[in-house]
């Protein structure tokens, strides 16, 4: 076993922890994760010796002035009239705390070998958490306030599944950064042994999920930092999108929060300027405190936002007093959703959130904005530079440019873009691979504002779903990363005789149901979306594996895909 304590440098200590023995984290680990806890013991521990040590100073004083006073009339003697039996009861407490907190960090170790991460904590009650190293989709170091200044941080891996994040606090900052540099690189040179030997071949080769001639070499730009050398040396820092400080306070203000605030405040002076009562400003006050708090704590949350690239993982920055810091590979990323709340629209922001198959930890949860979010607010040159971040390979050039027309309007606008015409009420294809459906005539009922950009649509290589007017969002979805889709009616469809559409992802913020288009474009949609799963599938594991053939023909029968990869369920309404 080692400590985490002053002695080698952090680049030998932190390759000692991923040696595959069993380690034991820094002496604090215990102090810290008690938080409030152990603070209230020691607090009330502190002000019971306080006050004994008062009182046996005052008897002491009492002696020494009146050496002729009785003892009933001087205070009582603290612990049965001895200090000395005081002291050691007291003494006896601190040394039996001290041991317990040794206990439960002599207890607590970790273990990481090439292929898992190992917790094992507890002393009444055992726990052991493990975590495979290739489900692990992300490393973040959060940093709270007090461990920040002691100079500590919490590495956290955030692995696929529910609840399946393995923690290790606390190490000291150097260790933990040079520990989540070895992992996040391992797991680089795992994951994608061959694709670098092959990235020079690929270039002018055509997209098989989109069909157009964008060069992979050119969607993976941001990665050819070179990973680090045997020297251990972490790879440049390559910063692509900062949030500044009074964009951030400015969405904050511009907000639906401010909205109601402004409502409430407009219902209390309107109550007493017709009745005259001062009993309507009693609400006043607690609503400005807790729009301010929000206002406050979204701030802090959200400050020094930054999205870099170290390598190929995109780091995603954030935090004012608490600061987190995770690295993100771009391959882990199942979905982009795009959204633009309404009183956003005068400034042109936009919020950019991930869908990734994790669940957050307690850490993040309570100190970030969101495990989802990767860009907090920005300008549309920000969105499209998140896209080429994450997302790239699936979309090209040309979906990034598409992005715009797409956001703003209805997907038929990115054919539109194309010179390509399109019916409004059928489906439409743009190139050869683009296709995009609308909603048919008795969806008005039910989108009676979004109508107009209702739509869904296959754009080059990912699934697109552009719906919402009071807020916009436009979902993209890699074919590669969809599980399933399915067509499914319920009975608003059954009784206007239109159907509706679904793809099965990880969980996230994005939108996955679209309902109210025609059957006679719903079906063949569902057909072609099917086979282009399936090819886009079959062309990322050949990459993947390193045999790069060009995408194969459609010889597969629509129908048999259909009835193999889809489903359709009846009686079900969204």
């Amino acid at each position: 076993m080692t400590e985490a304590a002053n002695g080698p440098a952090p680049t030998k200590r932190a390759q000692t922890y991923a040696d595959g023995d069993w380690h034991r984290l820094h002496p604090l680990t215990p102090v810290l994760r008690g938080g409030l806890a152990v603070a209230a013991v020691a607090g009330v521990f502190l002000a019971t010796v306080w006050d004994q040590a008062l009182s046996a100073f005052s008897n002491y004083l009492v002696y020494q002035e009146f050496p002729d006073t009785e003892i009933g009339e001087l205070p009582p003697l603290p612990f049965g009239g001895s200090l000395l039996v005081g002291t050691g009861l007291i003494l006896l407490v601190a040394a039996l705390g001290a041991g317990w907190l040794w206990l439960t960090w002599f207890m607590h170790t970790v273990r990481i070998d090439d292929d898992v991460i190992e917790v094992r904590d507890g002393v009444l009650f055992r726990t052991h958490r493990r975590a495979r190293r290739d489900r692990i989709n992300s490393v973040a170091i959060w940093r709270p306030l007090i461990p920040r200044l002691l100079g500590l941080s919490k590495l956290e891996f955030q692995a696929a599944g529910s609840d399946a994040n393995v923690s290790l606090s606390y190490l000291a900052y150097p260790v933990a950064t040079e520990l989540r540099r070895i992992v996040v690189q391992s797991e680089h040179s795992h994951r994608e042994p061959s694709q670098s030997q092959h990235s020079q071949s690929m270039e002018g080769a055509t997209d098989a999920e989109g069909g157009n001639s964008a060069a992979v070499g050119d969607s993976v730009d941001y990665a050819t930092v070179a990973l680090g050398g045997s020297d251990g040396v972490e790879p440049d820092v390559v910063r692509h999108v900062e949030v500044p400080f009074g964009r951030l306070l400015g969405s904050l203000i511009v907000s639906l929060e401010t909205f109601w605030f402004v409502l409430v405040f407009a219902v209390i002076i309107g109550g007493f300027v017709i009745t005259g009562d001062l009993e309507w400003w009693i609400g006043a006050f607690p609503a400005a405190l807790v729009y301010v708090i929000s206002i406050a704590r979204g701030w802090t949350r959200a400050s020094q936002f930054r999205l870099e690239t170290v390598g190929d993982s995109v780091r995603v920055s954030y935090g004012l007093l608490s600061t987190t810091a995770a690295s993100i590979p771009p391959d882990k990323v199942h979905a982009l959703h795009i959204s633009q709340p309404w009183p956003w629209r005068l400034f042109g922001w936009w919020r950019v959130e991930i869908h990734r198959a994790i669940t957050p930890g307690q850490s993040e949860s309570n100190q970030g904005p969101s495990h989802q979010m990767v860009l907090p607010v920005g300008h549309l040159d920000d969105v499209r530079t998140v896209a080429k971040l994450f997302v790239h390979e699936a979309l090209g050039d040309r979906g990034l440019a598409a992005i715009e027309a797409g956001a703003t309007g209805s997907l038929a606008q990115t054919l539109a873009a194309d010179n390509t015409s399109l019916d409004h009420d059928t489906a439409g294809r743009g190139g050869t691979d683009d296709l995009i459906i609308r909603p048919g005539r008795m969806a008005r009922l039910r989108l009676i504002l979004s109508f107009h950009v209702h739509s869904l649509g296959i754009i080059e290589g990912a699934l697109w779903l552009r719906t919402g007017v009071l807020v916009r969002k436009l979902g993209i979805v890699p074919l590669r990363r969809i599980q399933s889709a399915a067509r499914f009616r319920g009975p608003w469809h059954a009784i206007t005789g239109l159907d509706g559409l679904e793809c099965n992802i990880v969980p996230g913020p994005g939108v996955t149901r679209m309902v109210g288009f025609e059957k006679t474009d719903a079906r063949p949609f569902l057909e072609t979306l099917s086979t282009r799963i399936v090819r886009a599938i079959e062309h990322n594991r050949e990459t993947s594996t390193g045999h790069l053939t060009p995408p194969r023909p459609d010889t597969v029968s629509p129908t048999a895909l259909s009835a193999t990869a889809t489903t359709q369920q009846i009686g079900h309404e969204s």
